[in-house]
């Protein structure tokens, strides 16, 4: 699971204060772990029938955190994460930013998303708690997290379909929260800083509009100005790309999918475009926004 769901979907339990003892309480107690525990252990991360692992040490230092991420599959190299956790590393969309608990945005998504905990067993043998995060139409997908009861710590994600099917899973199948810091020293030089959470740009112009959108989608605005346009629900996300078919082998309309993300291009003919959808939605929600993009004359 990304940290954007983390952060995300923690806002929006902050702003249910009637949930004194329930989701709410969990989602503080996650945001804090990740933020203050030093760890090291090994994950998971399955998309369909495709599993890799990584070793992983967390370490938090003068209210940083930083990250090694090493893979042990693939022959991939060591990475150095700085500013953001594991769950940062996945394929798939970015963070986005970090909702304050009384916007409009955190009570938006209380209309799109329905939280419920749940038993979850244990996980790398930790005993956890399950949350539920299930969207109220078919045109987003759901989640399912797995907390540390002792510490509050994300153990498993997965993201599913409306059938309840697993897309994608990432795991801890060992975790070691005795870990020293002193282990994952390096040189500055070698770390990867990301732009501070809540770093904004404006939304890219563009001379075509989606002229249909899920409920509660709205654009988001990026640093890079580039020639597509991201909408988010604060935890879903999409992006709409139009680019020239010259060149292009085929003009035939495409989809595919991996894991939770997936992808559908149709080619507008009379315009010489060829419209495309990524992200991790359902496919039919994919379809019905890339058919949607016109040319407001």
């Amino acid at each position: 699971m990304r940290c954007r769901v983390i952060l995300a979907v923690a806002a929006l339990a902050f702003s249910q204060a009637s949930w004194a003892n329930g989701p709410e309480t969990w989602l503080k107690r996650m945001t804090d772990s990740h933020r203050t525990l030093n760890y090291q252990g090994v994950v998971t991360y399955q998309v369909d029938d495709r599993l890799s692992s990584f070793k992983v040490s967390h370490v938090v230092k003068d209210g940083r955190e930083y990250e090694s991420l090493e893979a042990l599959s693939h022959g991939e190299h060591e990475v150095i994460r700085q500013g953001h956790d594991i769950s940062c590393v996945h394929p798939g969309p970015e963070l986005l930013h970090l909702l304050a608990g009384d916007s409009p945005e955190a009570k938006q998504l209380q209309k799109l998303y329905h939280l419920s905990l749940r038993e979850s067993g244990s996980v790398a043998g930790r005993a956890a708690i399950g949350l539920s995060i299930q969207p109220k139409d078919v045109y987003r997908l759901g989640y399912r997290l797995a907390l540390d009861k002792e510490t509050g710590l994300l153990l498993r994600s997965e993201i599913v379909n409306k059938r309840g099917k697993v897309l994608e899973r990432f795991e801890y199948v060992v975790l070691d929260l005795s870990f020293d810091e002193a282990a994952l020293e390096r040189d500055e030089s070698q770390l990867i800083a990301h732009p501070p959470v809540g770093e904004q740009g404006s939304v890219p112009e563009v001379n075509w509009r989606v002229s249909w959108l899920p409920d509660g989608f709205t654009p988001l605005a990026v640093r890079d100005q580039a020639p597509s346009i991201s909408y988010t629900d604060g935890l879903a996300v999409f992006t709409v790309f139009v680019e020239s078919t010259e060149g292009a082998a085929s003009q035939s309309d495409s989809h595919m999918r991996r894991g939770a993300s997936v992808s559908y291009s149709t080619t507008h003919k009379s315009r010489g475009v060829r419209v495309s959808v990524v992200g991790e939605i359902p496919m039919l929600t994919a379809r019905q926004v890339a058919l949607g993009v016109e040319w407001p004359e």
